[in-house]
């Protein structure tokens, strides 16, 4: 929120809670279709074990991409 502007602060807060939204409502969907309490739990795990191996791909955050690209120019 603080690389943005003053302009685009509300539309980026809006756009960002969308996706806690988007998981709310998906998880009576997948409580409808995995009526095993086992099987719910790890489809609501699978996410959170995919971040891990996402981030030892992913060499820099965002802050810091940008940072260089300002001072590159």
């Amino acid at each position: 929120m603080e690389l943005v502007g003053l302009r685009y602060r509300s539309a980026l807060g809006v756009t960002v809670q969308i996706a806690f939204s988007i998981g709310y409502m998906m998880q009576p969907v997948m409580a409808f279709f995995l009526r095993d309490e086992f099987y719910y739990q790890l489809a609501a795990l699978a996410p959170n074990l995919v971040f891990p191996v996402l981030i030892m791909y992913v060499s820099s955050s965002t802050p810091q991409i940008l940072a260089r690209s300002v001072h590159d120019h």
